[in-house]
C-alpha cells in the first residue's frame, strides 16, 4: 500500500511538472526564431523600383515614336502638298520675324478658340468644330515644319541647286528637329520655335498673291 502511495505521489507530480515543462520548451522554441532569425526584407521596394525602371522605359519608348511619327507626317506633307510648302519655304526665307508673330498669334488663337468651342457642351456640334480647328492647326505646323525642315535638310545635304530628291532633303532635316525635339527643355523650345515660325509660314502660304508671282518681301 505505502508502494502505491508512494507511486502515485511520485506520478502526480509528475503530471503537474510536464505541462510547465511543455509551456517552457514551447516559449523557448517560439521565440528563438524571433531572436535569433532577422526578418526577410519586403517586396515592395523592388516593385517599386522595376515600376520606376519600367516607368522611364515607357516614356523614352514613347517620346521616341512621337518623334518617328512626327518625321512621318512631314514626309507625308512634303509628298501630298508640294506647292503649300513650297509657299511655305518661301515665306522662312523672306521673313523671319514676321512669319514667328504670325505663329504665334494663329496658336494662340485657335488653341483657344478650339478649347472653349470643346467646352460648350450645350451644343455638341461646337465641339466637333473645335476638334476641326485643332486638326487645322495641326495641319499648318505639319506643312510649316515641312518646310522648315527643307530648308535645314538642303544646308545639311549642302544641296543647294536642289539637285537631291525633295523626300531626301525633308527627311534629313525632319530626323535632325525630331532628334533635337528630344532633348529635355533646350531641344523642346527649339521644336517649339520650330513648330510657331512654321504655323507662322504656313499661315502666310494660305495667301499666295495674286499671279503667283510669289510672296512679297518683308
Amino acid at each position: 500500500m505505502k508502494l502505491f502511495r508512494v507511486a502515485f505521489v511520485c506520478g502526480l507530480l509528475l503530471a503537474l511538472a510536464w505541462p510547465a515543462g511543455l509551456r517552457g520548451e514551447s516559449s523557448l522554441t517560439t521565440a528563438a526564431p524571433a531572436v535569433s532569425t532577422p526578418k526577410e526584407p519586403g517586396h515592395g521596394g523592388a516593385l517599386h523600383s522595376i515600376r520606376h525602371i519600367l516607368g522611364w522605359r515607357l516614356a523614352i519608348a514613347g517620346a521616341v515614336v512621337t518623334a518617328a511619327g512626327c518625321v512621318g507626317l512631314v514626309l507625308v506633307a512634303a509628298g501630298l502638298v508640294p506647292a503649300s510648302v513650297a509657299r511655305a519655304e518661301q515665306a522662312l526665307r523672306r521673313g523671319r520675324w514676321k512669319v514667328i508673330f504670325i505663329g504665334i498669334v494663329s496658336v494662340v488663337l485657335l488653341l483657344s478658340a478650339a478649347v472653349a468651342l470643346g467646352r460648350a457642351k450645350q451644343v455638341p456640334a461646337l465641339g466637333l468644330v473645335g476638334v476641326a480647328l485643332l486638326g487645322f492647326l495641326v495641319w499648318l505646323a505639319v506643312v510649316g515644319l515641312a518646310a522648315t525642315a527643307k530648308i535645314a535638310g538642303q544646308r545639311l545635304l549642302k544641296d543647294d541647286e536642289g539637285t537631291q530628291a525633295p523626300w531626301r532633303t525633308v527627311g534629313a532635316g525632319a530626323v535632325a528637329i525630331a532628334a533635337a525635339a528630344l532633348v529635355p527643355l533646350f531641344g523642346q523650345a527649339l521644336f517649339l520655335f520650330f513648330l510657331c515660325r512654321g504655323v507662322g509660314a504656313a499661315t502666310l502660304a494660305l495667301f499666295p498673291p495674286p499671279g503667283g508671282a510669289g510672296l512679297p518681301g518683308q
